[in-house]
């Protein structure tokens, strides 16, 4: 995977006045598609070349589903705000994980009398109002920075049990609405290695996470007082952090090893938070992904074909069409992954990726959680081992 994300020119505009109407020539069913993912184009010429396009992914889904229907494919697609790209588009467009050779190994961290077998057969950390609600990059290569965000607000959210600051009003996670805090994903593009990584660039979430252990000392302002803007596809790089943000006492992050190693990944996520994870995502069916487990023998793993990132929430297996606290071995094993395309993407923002499946996509290649310390903003790099 090339260090660099070039972003193609997308001529896909979101229509902030009167929609330019759409050609002759393209079906009534796009025409519904544009106009409910407000899709307006530059020319004719554009909508019928975007129409050519859908019209191509279409009949990919329509396919992947028939397949699915008949049992011969673990998960459905559907045509989303996606599905006027090609996927050399979708990927230099969504994807902006950009790998690096840092990788940092400090000590070593033993969770004390935790084993595989007391981890429980399935976990959701989204019950216990830690998490937030899914959000969207929008058109930036800024995958990296809500990755990072999302790991940093697990953390904090379950140290803080429902007693945030002032800065954090307003802001609920999960069904019982317990008070939480939602951080900057802007301030982490804005800021990480002096604006470095911009929409076009992409990054490392543990570069997100150490710019608000080392350079802001623990501290990060919410979404509220640093708002995304980059949605699209441009960002200036200027760092504005304001003052009042707030003090999460993060200190670094843990590197979750042996790579590769999916029950490493188990424990840390039974123990911590939202662990955030690089995984390969070049792929159409993760493009239209839509529900049940994602199985794809394309898939890569290897560290540097790894070029999207998210975040592990919880673990389970899904068997005879529902999610089940059952013997790993009677069902699909998946990993609960929030991504950052908004709600309209996959199963509400979020997908059912496969488990024990030989570390498919990469999802224990390198896998980090946010570390919080009990005092000092001295950076922790630690490891994980079972």
């Amino acid at each position: 995977m090339p260090s660099r994300i070039t972003l193609v020119s997308v001529a896909v505009l979101v229509s902030c006045g009167a929609a330019r109407p759409l050609p002759d020539g393209v079906s009534d069913e796009f025409k519904q598609w544009a106009k409910m993912y407000e899709k307006e184009y530059e020319s004719d010429e554009e909508s019928v070349r975007r129409f050519g396009t859908w019209s191509d992914n279409k009949d990919k889904v329509t396919n992947h589903n028939l397949e699915a229907d008949a049992g011969r494919s673990t998960f459905r697609m559907a045509l989303n705000a996606f599905g006027d790209m090609a996927v050399e588009e979708y990927r230099a467009t969504m994807l902006g994980r950009s790998a690096s050779a840092k990788f940092f190994a400090g000590g070593e961290w033993t969770p004390e009398g935790l084993s595989d077998l007391a981890a429980p057969k399935s976990w959701d950390w989204r019950k216990h109002g830690v998490v937030t609600k899914v959000k969207d990059q929008a058109q930036c290569g800024s995958c990296w920075a809500f990755s990072a965000v999302a790991a940093m607000e697990g953390a904090f959210n379950l140290k803080a049990n429902g007693t945030v600051p002032a800065a954090c009003k307003g802001t609920i996670c999960g069904n019982k609405k317990i008070p939480c805090c939602s951080f900057s994903e802007q301030e982490i593009v804005d800021c990480t290695r002096n604006g470095h990584d911009t929409c076009k660039q992409g990054g490392e979430p543990h570069d997100g996470v150490l710019e608000v252990a080392k350079q802001k000392k623990g501290v990060i302002n919410t979404e509220k007082q640093y708002p995304y803007t980059s949605g699209g596809g441009t960002t200036k790089g200027v760092c504005k952090s304001e003052s009042g943000g707030v003090q999460t006492g993060i200190t670094g992050y843990t590197q979750v090893v042996p790579r590769g190693n999916e029950n490493a990944v188990k424990m840390a996520i039974w123990q911590h938070p939202v662990v955030s994870i690089a995984i390969d995502a070049s792929q159409d069916s993760f493009q239209f992904y839509k529900e049940g487990v994602y199985i794809e023998s394309q898939c890569k793993n290897d560290a540097s074909d790894l070029d999207h990132a998210v975040a592990i929430v919880g673990y389970g297996t899904y068997h005879a069409g529902a999610d089940v606290a059952a013997d790993e071995g009677t069902g699909t094993a998946y990993w609960l992954v929030r991504n950052s395309w908004g709600t309209s993407w996959g199963d509400n923002g979020y997908i059912k990726m496969a488990r024990n499946k030989d570390n498919q996509c990469g999802v224990a290649t390198d896998a980090i959680f946010a570390h919080i310390g009990s005092g000092s903003a001295a950076v922790a790099q630690d490891t994980i081992v079972v």
